[in-house]
């Protein structure tokens, strides 16, 4: 799906800058189409797996406009071990032995399809509508309880030769070995490292793995308080060269998953707006994918060599502060807007006027207790000035 994505986007692009080459098209397509997973990451998946607390708690909520100016150049972006080897593998448990295939109204158009049937067969996808009816089915179905009772359908009968009695693999004894083989510390070292209280007091042999599947649930997530915590800190990364103007991010804030779904799909007409959650005719109706909004690539539209801000125009590559506290700078992309740091509110003061400092919203935020005692001090003249107390 995403991969279509990817191709539509290239080919909207070509329509709105017709002049590109075929490697301009492609890795332009291919930030956007990050800006849209890492939406969809940080915007649907994670609050649904480590709620909403975690997401506070590392700084992982998504910013409603504008740019957010936390990256620390000197948090490592690599993937952890431990998130790598054994906490991602927790949707192990989630997986269903089977899924419906259902047609446009929502109703089942073939026998279920399971999994042991699945694997390194990819000839159901060549019959005609079958991944739209496959997503209709996903997109309907419940995932299983989080917990130790994984489905047979890959504890028993992983990548089975049907030929061969008994030749299926088990998942989890892989993830056990595997996280044994990167030399993954026990379940409790993490608890440590998380500020959780341990387990067992005399037990230090529990795998990672089969000590934080059955854990209870956070407020809102699906897993656990030390999944929880590994997850978060493999998420705090962020990657402060993919830019992007305020108003390309507004356009990528507008996508959804369910929006994706069916872009991309040849006869999904209808779908839950929230797809990661299971429809509802009262919370989550499904809707016409008409009515959601799409992706004005006009906003990827090439300005010729300068852009305008605030009646100002700026060359490709300048920056200037129009306003107080804001900077922007021009580029092939549009305008990019920075908020300014202010560490003297009284220098601000003195190099702009009341009415324009009041007329930006950073320098507010950031000056608002000194801005009132200056306002403070300038009326208390005033008063001593009229009463002839001083001149």
């Amino acid at each position: 799906m995403f991969m279509r994505e990817h191709n539509r986007l290239v080919d909207g692009l070509s329509k709105v800058n017709p002049h590109w080459n075929d490697e301009q098209l492609y890795h332009n397509g291919r930030r956007i189409l990050s800006a849209i997973l890492q939406q969809i990451t940080y915007g649907e998946f994670l609050p649904r797996i480590i709620g909403r607390d975690f997401l506070n708690r590392f700084g992982l909520t998504l910013l409603p406009n504008g740019y957010h100016n936390g990256y620390d150049s000197q948090c490592s972006s690599t993937v952890y071990n431990e998130f790598a080897a054994a906490v991602f593998r927790f949707g192990h448990s989630l997986l269903k032995p089977h899924f419906e295939r259902l047609d446009r109204n929502y109703r089942p158009v073939e026998e279920p399809l399971t999994l042991r049937t699945a694997f390194f067969n990819s000839d159901m996808l060549f019959t005609p509508l079958a991944l739209d009816n496959i997503v209709r089915g996903i997109s309907t179905q419940s995932v299983e309880t989080l917990d130790h009772a994984i489905t047979e359908e890959v504890t028993n009968h992983l990548l089975e030769d049907i030929k061969k009695p008994f030749s299926g693999m088990d998942l989890i004894s892989l993830n056990l070995q595997r996280a044994r083989d990167h030399g993954i510390q026990p379940y409790n070292e993490y608890r440590r490292v998380c500020n959780l209280t341990k387990a067992k007091k005399n037990v230090d042999d529990i795998d990672l793995f089969s000590g934080g599947i059955p854990e209870t649930p956070v407020h809102g997530g699906l897993i656990g308080p030390t999944f929880a915590c590994i997850i978060g800190m493999q998420y705090e990364t962020s990657d402060p060269f993919i830019r992007f103007s305020e108003q390309q991010l507004a356009e990528i804030r507008k996508i959804t998953l369910a929006k994706v779904l069916c872009e991309n799909s040849d006869s999904i007409d209808t779908i839950q707006r929230q797809v990661m959650d299971l429809p509802d005719s009262f919370l989550n109706p499904r809707i016409p994918c008409s009515s959601m909004p799409s992706i004005d690539l006009t906003q990827w539209r090439e300005r010729g060599n300068s852009c305008v801000v605030n009646n100002r125009v700026l060359a490709i590559g300048r920056a200037d502060r129009i306003s107080p506290c804001v900077n922007c700078i021009c580029t092939f992309e549009g305008i990019r807007c920075q908020s300014l740091r202010i560490n003297d509110c009284n220098e601000l003061f003195s190099s702009h006027s009341r009415q324009d400092i009041l007329n930006d919203s950073v320098c507010k935020v950031q000056c608002a207790f000194s801005f009132g005692h200056n306002m403070r001090s300038q009326q208390s003249r005033r008063i001593s000035t009229i009463f002839g107390f001083s001149q």
